[in-house]
C-alpha cells in the first residue's frame, strides 16, 4: 500500500507574482505592490526584508512612532514602504533611472 502525495509546499516568503512585491509587516501586511519590470531591477526578497526590519525592530524596541527612514537606491521602493508600514513618521525614497 503506497502513502499518499503530500501537496507541494508553497514558499512562504514569495510575492505572488514577479511584478510585485509583499508588504511584510505592519498596517499593511500582506499588500501587494505593484513593481516594474525594468531591467535591472531587483527588489529586495521577502525574506532579507524580514530579518532586516526584525534588527530595526529590535533596536528600537518596536518604537516606529517618529522614526525618518531614508531609502538610497529605492528601485521598487519595498523598503520605504515597509517602513511606512510599520508606522515610521517619514519616508525619503531616491533612486535614478541612469
Amino acid at each position: 500500500m503506497q502513502k499518499p502525495k503530500k501537496p507541494a509546499k508553497v514558499p512562504v516568503h514569495h510575492a505572488p507574482h514577479s511584478n510585485q512585491v509583499r508588504i511584510i509587516g505592519g498596517a499593511w501586511k500582506r499588500t501587494a505592490l505593484p513593481v516594474l519590470d525594468a531591467l535591472g531591477l531587483r527588489p529586495t526578497p521577502d525574506r532579507v526584508r524580514e530579518t532586516v526590519f526584525n534588527w530595526i525592530n529590535h533596536l528600537r524596541d518596536g518604537a516606529w512612532a517618529g522614526a525618518e527612514c531614508l531609502d538610497l537606491f529605492a528601485g521598487s521602493g519595498a523598503l520605504g514602504f515597509e517602513a511606512a508600514s510599520r508606522g515610521a513618521l517619514g519616508v525619503t525614497m531616491v533612486d535614478s533611472l541612469t
